[in-house]
């Protein structure tokens, strides 16, 4: 670690000397000038350094590098597509948001400015009314004063009608006032505790609807003045920008509100500037329009905090204390009202921008955009050519990027295919260049080492050689097992042969002559193949002579059984548990004619007596598996004639280009044709009907035949 800190390059010296100037410039400024450029150059060496070794690390592996091309050719194409895609949708759901915002807001201001219309016509046609009822007119001393607290049942009435025809509108407000010499009083309201008792000046002066800001509140109002004979009455409609409001406008629209409004404004050289923005506050809870607690207990299918977009539009709103400016309302082209910012000789402007933050559900709100349209903007189609551009140019970079990563990898592929054909050619000597210090140069390496090592692969054919030459030698020994010379007893004629699927083999016969008038005929079969099977049946075989050597020559009765049971200790105390053999073993008697047999899970062999087959299946299961199992021996007479042909699963299991097994049948076919021929014609129609079968296919197993046949 000391060494790699040392200022042992010139590098390290210019990062040092610049961290001392950096160092000394808490106490001279300008020595902070200095020490730039010195830890500038520095900074650029050592992240250029570590650039081209975090390559080096990353780039190692050839995996690493495909997957870095379809990166840069693919992926990284199809995620500034998807984010295109997505800004895109965020500005065209935002731009609905405002759209339905702002037609929201028009229908409530003309909503209020008709409902005070409506009182304004009903008014007059009452006062109408009242004038051709009577027939002499009061003066205007003699009609009774209207009070806030007497209230006119004429009014009562009107307003009362107006509230029950207008329910749907959350927290409606509807007051009348009238003029009386200067003064503007409060007639009558529909709520008991209104919040607007006294007109402003300017409310006299014209008629206004629009949204206004009352107290940090929002409001809706509509104002409208009628006269009625010699009285001046003001009809004020008002609807206050609650959570009710905002909460009824997200169930229609999937757009939830958040104004906000600016308490201070400023002025300079480069214009008006709002400060201290704050969010209006609910006139009915006095709690921020926010999407609180209590908003969402209003409706639990409102569900703030799901998937929702953030947006902001800006609006304008009148300042109620001090009314628009100029000789009317000013609305845009949407009909909303728009007040603008006039700056007043007291500092501050009449009309307040009211900025409305959204919430925005786009998949509500795109439903219910199917019956509108809207137009996109200059701002957003330039915007959006502008992220095309940039996403061509990402493209072109990408696939440069992949070009090159690919090419060094296909230059490497070319140079070991170059190679392969050298070493195929003969030419050891050939090297493959080995130009970069990652996966591909150590393959090139590796490729070199392997032509150098091919001559240790010569010496090493050779010990095959020999090890082959070795294994012919144990084939050469386990020939003498098989019987050398077949002796004749009696009328009985044998014959036997075995043909291994490898060098060595684990199927065995024999024959074990007991005097001139006993044979004993042995065929095993050992699971599995090769020299571990050659091994076990040159262990069975010998444990077999040496029980044939302690029993007595006289045939008594379980002789086989007892023979067969001594193999299975053997074999299950001395083998592994997954090794077994399948054996069958006949006790050929010339002065009774009989054959005793015993077949410990052996293929039966087949007995051909008149023209007829039968198995001899008579014994039990394979030795070696179950030491302490019981067998069965059994006794069949034979005759002039007849021939019995004992076999291996080889024979049967065959198979021929199709897959097909040779089976039982088509050797039992071959048997009842030779049933005229002798052993060796039998033996040789059999083995060759097999070799036919199996033309071209590998032997896959060890094939053993003993044919007998009494003449």
């Amino acid at each position: 670690m000391g060494s790699l800190l040392a200022p042992s390059t010139r590098m390290k010296r210019a990062a040092y000397a610049g961290l001392v100037l950096l160092g000394l410039s808490a106490w001279n400024e300008a020595l902070a000038l200095a020490a730039v450029p010195l830890l500038a150059v520095p900074s650029v060496y050592y992240i250029y350094k570590l650039a081209f070794l975090l390559r080096d690390r990353l780039f190692w592996r050839v995996r690493n590098r495909i997957l870095a091309s379809f990166v840069f050719v693919g992926i990284v194409p199809i995620g500034i597509v998807g984010f295109i895609g997505l800004i895109v949708v965020w500005f065209l759901v935002g731009a609905m948001g405002t759209l339905f915002t702002e037609r929201q807001f028009e229908s409530t201001i003309d909503r209020l400015d008709h409902i005070a219309l409506r009182v304004q016509l009903e008014l007059d046609d009452r006062e109408v009314g009242a004038l051709g009822a009577q027939t002499a007119r009061p003066t205007p001393l003699e009609r009774p004063r209207v009070t806030p607290e007497k209230g006119d049942p004429a009014l009562a009435e009107t307003v009362n009608r107006a509230m029950q025809e207008n329910q749907d509108l959350p927290h409606l407000a509807l007051s009348i006032f009238e003029q009386k010499d200067s003064t503007i009083a409060l007639a009558y309201s529909s709520a008991p505790h209104p919040v607007v008792r006294e007109l402003p000046g300017w409310a006299a002066e014209r008629h206004f609807e629009g949204l206004v800001i009352d107290d940090s509140t929002g409001y809706f109002r509509a104002i409208s003045d009628i006269r009625t004979g010699d009285r001046h009455f003001y009809v004020l409609v008002s609807t206050p920008l609650s959570q009710a409001y905002a909460h009824d406008f997200w169930k229609r629209s999937g757009v939830y509100l958040y104004p906000t409004v600016s308490r201070r404004f400023h002025r300079d050289e480069r214009g008006v500037h709002a400060e201290d923005l704050h969010v209006l506050k609910d006139p009915l809870t006095t709690l921020d329009l926010i999407g609180s607690q209590e908003a969402r207990r209003l409706d639990p299918s409102m569900e703030i905090g799901a998937l929702l977009l953030p947006w902001a539009s800006i609006s304008m709103a009148t300042r109620w204390a001090e009314g628009p400016e100029g000789p009317g309302p000013d609305r845009g082209e949407s009909g909303v009202f728009r007040a603008t910012v006039s700056w007043e000789e007291t500092g501050g402007p009449r009309s307040s921008p009211l900025v409305l933050r959204m919430s925005i559900d786009p998949v509500r709100i795109v439903r219910n955009s199917l019956s509108g349209g809207y137009d996109v903007s200059d701002l957003l189609l330039s915007l959006l050519i502008f992220l095309c551009a940039v996403l061509a140019a990402v493209e072109l970079v990408s696939l440069a990027i992949g070009a090159v990563i690919s090419r060094r990898i296909t230059s490497a592929v070319h140079d070991l295919s170059q190679g392969t054909q050298a070493i195929r050619s003969g030419r050891f000597d050939f090297r493959v260049p080995a130009h970069h210090h990652d996966q591909l140069g150590e393959l090139a390496n590796s490729f070199n080492t392997m032509a150098a090592s091919i001559q240790a692969l010569l010496v090493e054919v050779g010990d095959k050689q020999r090890m082959e030459a070795e294994l012919q030698m144990a084939r050469d020994v386990q020939a003498q097992f098989f019987p050398s010379v077949i002796p004749r007893v009696g009328r009985l004629a044998l014959t036997g042969t075995c043909v291994p699927a490898r060098v060595v083999s684990g199927d065995c016969y024999d024959f074990l002559l007991h005097g001139d008038e006993r044979l004993d005929i042995v065929v095993s079969d050992i699971s599995g193949k090769g020299m571990s099977a050659a091994l076990l049946t040159a262990s069975l075989q010998s444990a077999l002579r040496l029980q044939v050597a302690v029993e007595t020559v006289e045939a008594q009765p379980g002789r086989l059984v007892r023979m067969v049971g001594h193999l299975n200790q053997h074999l299950c105390r001395n083998t592994a548990p997954e090794k077994f053999a399948t054996l069958f073993i006949g006790s050929y008697d010339s002065k009774a004619s009989t054959l005793l047999y015993c077949c410990a899970g052996h293929n039966p062999p087949y007995l051909l007596q008149d023209g007829r087959l039968s198995q001899l299946g008579m014994g039990g299961c394979p030795v070696g598996l179950i030491p302490e199992v019981q067998y069965e021996e059994a006794t069949v007479s034979i005759g002039g004639g007849d021939l019995f042909v004992i076999y291996t699963d080889g024979i049967t299991e065959a198979q021929n280009l199709a897959g097909e097994l040779f089976g039982e049948e088509r050797l039992e076919r071959v048997i009842l044709d030779c049933s005229g021929l002798g052993c060796e014609e039998v033996q040789s129609q059999i083995l060759e009907a097999v070799r036919d079968f199996s033309l071209g296919v590998e032997q896959a197993d060890d094939q053993t035949l003993v044919v007998g046949k009494i003449v």
